[in-house]
């Protein structure tokens, strides 16, 4: 499917070449090929090309400047913010020399020495001391002297004749290079450079390459951008390691690379989808060598990919190519270079955020890759290629495995869960089931979630707390017995710092280290000495400096800040830890617990985590739960075998789950349905190795399934996946290995029926991003089978998951 991830969620790297006094000699050429311009009264004469995020600019060899593709934020530069399929002129420049296409606005560089600017102006990136966004160009302040622009994701920099670099807008990750993290929006010279002859800005690093052939980054550090074997943000600029001899840098969403005397080409940074063209994937926080390029001529780096020009004219392209963008007729990732077809006679080429533009010798452009803005310049909002979904942002900060569903919070705060939403604890206002992950509509600031049995809670980082899905016995805690498949706010939490939802019943741990619970009190589940259901929160008795709380299926355990553990509610299979098999409805002490740091309530048993890593549990043992090498039932804690570095644990269903500190992870109990994630379908009653899971950061065991968390964010699933709750797409397939799980990617589907049309849903997002609102928006431009069919619910979706602002509310 079309999607929108892949054109707006990063920020186009701009080549400085492209706009230097070097380069532009070999620009000046005749006749452009981009078909829409055919409409035109009289052929047009470009010198330059570059490929934005969503959008593309050119020079006119007289100097004018035209843009085509996204014009949500003015970045067209012709007095509106509508899209364009087909060039317009950029209102008001006059002598451009070299042109910039940003993430959401452009800058030219003219023969006068100055600069002007245009589109998204909110972090200063327009340079001319306002933080407003203009439809039309305007001058950069002070700038007299610059050969060259750039514009990036929020931030633009200039080189100047003198050889200095100037950066302006915002100044985050230090990405304007002057030493600070503060914005700026009029220019700011970048410290200790003055023999640049290129500049090149990204995301939130740039970079500018010297009259000594050196290469300087500054800004944001991760993933290894800046090229020093570092991965910390820098704010004024360091040296490329190795590098002596380049001839061009380019900077793109989290990498860069540079061209260098000899036609060869290395990148450094960000390695996924195989961006860095060495036939790897890794990142590389120093120069690695581009494979098979001896004579390249030029290079620019883009979303997820990279072009390079050849001096036999040739192109070739590496890395993401979901809308493909890699011009080589396939949507496959390629991590070594593949030939650009049928293109032999380049001169450039700008590889956008999801599409490239290549100027040729005979004076034509030619643009492929993702075309749902008009970014291709050709009349229509096509891709080149047949469009495929591209990989989600894994960036997942928590995973909750409930009984037939699982939740995960993204880095962005929002919500998504898959699996089994037959009662709405997807929250997405549907009572459907999806195999692959959907968003909890509203929720943006999630800390923590909590998957149940039927049911969903979440705390928010205001210290509220939202449920969704069945509410019977109350537990959605709102006062209501009723369903709700949206979330609904807890009655008179406010401080919480951590929620957790078991099977009828779910409790709140609070800033003040009390315990408050809710839902079905048979059996004392509540804690608060009785066994009537309460649908709004009832205080535990006598706790007050929890650390940790549980909720099992019918049980809850609290860690207090002596490191003892109390437990309440059924205690039929030992799983209070006291000695007894009795229920209890208030708290009771778990025998010889007096080092634990979190808790973990299962079906009918419970585990711990204790300071020495050591983790010990209790309560049933059928199937080998406790993980001590037997299957009798214990009413007092017994230690796992073999586990002294524990870092987490969770109880499930009927199996447990480590996560040790070396990353790894360690499963024992029921294996049934391959929920031991260790390749096979046996009961194990000592821990087991769950198979190639590294850089586990912490690990959720649900009913009959287990997810982890890993340290890039990316989450694995494995166990039953009778209702889709492994979330990797594939129905109801059981998985007895980790299964790599994508979240909820941004597509162009904006009504959400499964399937894009450029007459429903292009018309609804041109109407937003045109600012149009409620039905303004929606009137004839809602598909048949739609899921999103009001404004409410489709300004939600793109604020939330396309991560789009600035619509109107």
């Amino acid at each position: 499917m079309h999607t929108i991830a892949s054109f707006i969620s990063m920020a186009r790297g701009v080549r400085a070449g492209m706009s230097s006094s070097r380069r532009r000699s070999g620009f000046l050429l005749s006749l452009i090929a981009v078909s829409a311009f055919s409409g035109q009264a009289a052929a047009q004469s470009y010198q330059q090309v570059d490929a934005g995020g969503i959008h593309s600019c050119a020079v006119l060899v007289t100097g004018g400047v035209q843009c085509w593709g996204f014009g949500g934020y003015g970045q067209l530069g012709n007095g509106s913010t509508i899209d364009s399929n087909t060039p317009v002129v950029v209102t008001g420049i006059a002598g451009a020399t070299g042109v910039s296409a940003g993430r959401f606005h452009s800058c030219a560089a003219l023969a006068s020495g100055g600069v002007q600017c245009w589109g998204a102006g909110g972090g200063g990136e327009l340079g001319n001391g306002t933080t407003i966004d203009s439809s039309t160009s305007v001058a950069v302040t002070g700038l007299t002297n610059a050969t060259g622009v750039s514009a990036g994701n929020g931030h633009s920099c200039a080189v100047l004749a003198s050889g200095g670099v100037q950066c302006w807008g915002a100044g985050g990750n230090g990405r304007l290079g002057n030493g600070s993290t503060t914005s700026s929006s009029t220019p700011v010279a970048v410290t200790g450079i003055t023999n640049a002859t290129g500049v090149s800005a990204g995301d939130g690093h740039s970079c500018a390459v010297l009259a000594s052939g050196g290469v300087r980054c500054w800004g944001a550090g991760g993933s290894g951008r800046l090229g020093n074997g570092s991965a910390i943000d820098s704010s004024t600029p360091v040296v490329v390691t190795g590098i002596t001899n380049a001839t061009d840098v380019s900077v793109g969403d989290s990498h860069s690379c540079a061209v260098l005397a000899s036609g060869g080409v290395q990148c450094w940074g960000a390695g996924g989808s195989g961006r860095l063209g060495n036939g790897s994937v890794i990142d590389s926080s120093t120069p690695v060598v581009v494979t098979g390029i001896t004579n390249a001529t030029d290079v620019s780096a883009g979303g997820t990919h990279t072009c390079a020009v050849l001096a036999s004219g040739g192109v070739q392209c590496w890395g993401g190519s979901g809308s493909g963008q890699l011009g080589n007729g396939s949507r496959t990732n390629s991590s070594t270079p593949v030939a650009v077809n049928p293109i032999t006679n380049a001169t450039g080429v700008s590889a956008g955020s999801a599409h490239s533009c290549a100027v040729l010798a005979g004076g034509g452009v030619q643009c492929w890759g993702a075309g749902s803005f008009g970014q291709l310049g050709n009349g229509s909002k096509t891709n080149s290629t047949t469009p495929v979904a591209v990989t989600g942002i894994a960036t997942a900060t928590w995973v909750s495995a409930g009984n037939v569903h699982s939740c995960a919070i993204l880095a962005s705060g929002g919500v998504q869960c898959w699996g089994d939403g037959a009662y709405g604890q997807f929250g997405n206002g549907a009572f459907t089931s999806s195999s692959t992950p959907v968003a909890v509509t509203g929720i943006t600031n999630a800390t923590t979630v909590s998957a149940g049995s039927l049911h969903t809670c979440a705390r928010l980082a205001s210290g509220s707390v939202q449920c969704w899905g069945n509410g019977s016995s109350g537990r959605l805690g709102n006062g209501s017995t009723t369903i709700s498949s949206t979330p609904v706010a807890v009655t008179g939490i406010a401080t919480a710092t951590w929620v957790s939802a078991g099977s009828l019943h779910t409790c709140a741990r609070l800033a003040s280290g009390s315990v408050q619970c809710w839902g079905a009190g048979n059996n004392g589940r509540l804690g608060n000495g009785s066994t009537t259901d309460s649908s709004t929160p009832v205080a535990v008795t006598g706790i007050t400096s929890a650390t940790d709380v549980s909720v099992g299926d019918s049980h809850s355990c609290a860690v207090l800040a002596s490191g003892s553990v109390q437990c309440w509610g059924v205690g039929g299979s030992g799983q209070l830890g006291n000695g007894g098999t009795i229920d209890s409805s208030t708290p009771v002490a778990v025998t010889g617990i007096i080092s634990a740091k979190s808790v973990s309530a299962g079906g009918s048993h419970t585990c711990a985590v204790l300071t020495s890593g050591a983790v010990q549990c209790w309560g049933a043992g059928n199937n080998g739960r406790l993980g001590n090498g037997s299957t009798a039932n214990a009413m007092t804690a017994v230690s796992v075998s073999g586990i002294t570095t524990a870092a987490g644990v969770s109880a499930g269903g009927s199996h447990s789950c480590a996560v040790l500190t070396t990353g790894s992870a360690r499963c024992w109990g029921a294996g049934g349905n391959g929920q031991l994630g260790n390749g096979l379908l046996n009961d194990q009653s000592i821990p087991v190795a769950v198979y190639g899971l590294t850089g586990a950061t912490q690990i959720d065991a649900g009913d009959n399934h287990t997810c982890s968390r890993l340290t890039s964010g990316q989450l694995r699933c494995w166990g039953l996946n009778s209702d889709g709750q492994l979330g990797d797409g594939t129905g109801s397939i059981s998985q007895q290995t980790p299964q790599f799980i994508a979240t909820t990617r941004c597509d162009m589907d904006l009504d959400g029926n499964g399937s894009y049309s450029q007459t429903t849903d292009g018309l609804l997002y041109t109407r937003a991003l045109a600012g149009l609102s409620g039905t303004s928006v929606t009137n004839g431009a809602i598909g048949a089978g739609a899921t999103r069919t009001n404004w409410q619910q489709i300004r939600e979706y793109l604020t939330q998951v396309c991560k789009v602002t600035g619509l109107a509310p």
